[in-house]
This record gives structure tokens, sequence and C-alpha cells, in this order.
């Protein structure tokens, strides 16, 4: 990636893709020093996942099709490389390509050529490969997060219909912290993998939005509009995919507060006297102050709101290349 700046001229696809590069390179590094914790934590998830929604498929049940997807975008990226690389633009790096190391020659040019675009190939696909794993985690993990959260709201409700508060109350205390404590877990050992994800998925759609405004002959050709255009679409549902796994997080934590108002109901029925009374109210307290959620390296909550950032920060973006172009 070092040599980019040699093979397209435009400034803002130059930075955009040194981005995607940088975002790819620290997912690898977070995945590896976090790899303790990011264990323990889906251990944790995989635990009360089995407990508490037994039925349910842990991870995203369309894995297969999301496999699939992430095999036809590598060999898509790896077509548009290789026919700019070494067919489109071939004898023009040929003879412009040169290593940064002075007082040193090389006795077969051609080679040192196919070396530096191997290296530029690789760098690029082990990015997108790393983001491609770590998304499958991360939507797994919040997948598999507002399952448990759902069957322990359907559950829960039937409870509170059909039981006295008394049979069950200090049992559902335990529960709600323990699920508390495994979707922070889950929050504190991913959002980091998160916020790079975000970064990475927001760099490759600027790459398109850069490449539409510049005026470099090499981005004009058929093959590589078509290569573009599927940059944009892959990385506009990777982005929604993602956004949508972790907003439901968020979406049944917030229903699950509801039921507060459904145990208020069981309230006439209770003495002071009652070892469940105060039991009910720290249980209506913790329901209160629930907060669910899962963020981008505690940065912002994964929400549908962030369709809404997206598209402003786009617009921008587009308008500022526009009159800067």
């Amino acid at each position: 990636m070092f040599f980019i700046h040699q093979m397209i001229s435009s400034v803002a696809v130059i930075v955009t893709l040194h981005a995607t590069n940088i975002c790819g390179f620290s997912l690898r590094f977070v995945m590896w020093s976090k790899r303790c914790e990011i264990n323990n934590s889906l251990s944790q998830l995989c635990k009360i996942s089995y407990a508490l929604n037994p039925r349910s498929v842990i991870g995203n049940k369309y894995i297969n099709y999301y496999l699939a997807f992430f095999f036809v975008n590598v060999i898509a990226y790896c077509y548009g490389m290789v026919y700019v690389f070494f067919i489109q633009e071939w004898e023009h790096y040929k003879n412009s390509l040169k290593l940064p190391i002075f007082g040193f020659t090389f006795e077969n040019d051609e080679t040192c050529v196919i070396f530096i675009l191997i290296c530029t190939l690789l760098s690029v696909m082990s990015g997108g490969s790393t983001c491609g794993a770590a998304l499958l985690l991360c939507d797994g993990a919040y997948r598999t997060l507002s399952n448990v959260i759902a069957s322990y709201r359907v559950v829960l409700t039937k409870k509170l219909k059909f039981h006295h508060l008394s049979a069950f109350i200090h049992t559902e205390i335990k529960t709600l912290k323990t699920i508390v404590s495994v979707v922070e877990a889950v929050d504190r050992a991913l959002n980091l993998c998160a916020l790079l994800q975000y970064c990475m998925f927001t760099s490759l759609i600027f790459i398109t939005i850069s490449a539409a405004v510049t005026n470099d002959e090499v981005l004009r050709t058929n093959v590589v509009i078509g290569f573009l255009v599927w940059n944009f679409v892959s990385a506009l549902l990777l982005f929604y995919g993602i956004t949508m796994s972790g907003s439901n997080v968020h979406e049944e934590g917030e229903i699950l507060k509801k039921i507060g108002l459904e145990c208020s109901s069981e309230m006439s029925f209770l003495n002071e006297k009652d070892k469940s009374f105060l039991a009910l109210f720290l249980f209506l307290g913790n329901l209160k102050d629930l907060n669910l959620r899962v963020t981008g390296g505690d940065m912002f909550v994964i929400g549908k709101s962030l369709f809404l950032s997206m598209t402003n920060s786009l617009l921008t973006y587009g308008v500022i290349l526009y009159q800067l172009n």
C-alpha cells in the first residue's frame, strides 16, 4: 500500500484506500489482543443462551448465505484488482512503479513490479477478510444476545400472568443481573471490533464517492466502474447487517423495560410484610434502570439512527469533494 500514490492520482481515493487498509490491520491487532476476553464473553453468552433459549440457534441461522456472500465478495475484489493491475494498467505500472530504496538496482524490474502489485493485493484482501470474519463474529453475538433477551421477556410475561410474584421474583432478579452482565461483557469484548468495522465500511463507501468525482482515467473503464458499484453495494449491505443486529439488542432491551408496568398490577395483592414486596421494588428498579445495548468503541450506541448519520456524512462528503474537484 506504500506504492498506491504511484498507481492512482486522486488524493481522496488514496486516503480512503489507506484508511481501509489501516482499519483492517488495526482490527486484526485488536482481535488478537482481546482474544481471551472475546472467548470468555462468548462462552458466557453460549451458556446463558442454552439456559434461557435452548431451542434457538446460537449466532446467525443464515450463516451459510453470509459465507457465500463473502466468498463472492472476495472473488469480485480479486478479479477487479487483478484486472486493473495486470491487464488494464500493466504497461503503465511496469514503467512507473519504483521502490523507494535509493542506491539499489534490480536486474529484473518486471519481477519487482509484480512483487509490489501482489503485496498490494494481499494487503487489501487480508484486511478485508479480517473485517469479514469480525463481522460474522459480531453479527452472531448480537443476534444471540437479542434472542436471549426476547426469550427472557416472553417467559417473564407468562410468569407475570399466571404465577404469583413471590414464587419467582428472586430468581428473576438473578437472571436479569446475569443477562445485564453478559451484555456488558460482550460489548466490552467486541466494541472496538465494531468501531473499526464501521470505519472500514465507511471508507469503502467513501472510495466509491471519491472515484465518482475524480478525473482519473484509470477509474473510468467499464470493469472498474462495475467493481466500484459492487464495492458500494456490498459495503452498504455489510453496514446494514451489523447495524440491524446491533440495534435489535437495544430494541429488545427497551421492550423488556416496559414489562415493569405489568408488574405494578401485582402490587395490590402484596402486603408490606410479604418477603417479595421489597424484592418487587428492587426488580422494578432494575428494569427501570435497564440499559441493554451494544456500542461502537463506547462512542455511540449501535442503532437505526446510524443510517441517518451515515446518509448525512455521505452527502456532506460528496458535496465537499465535488466543490473541491
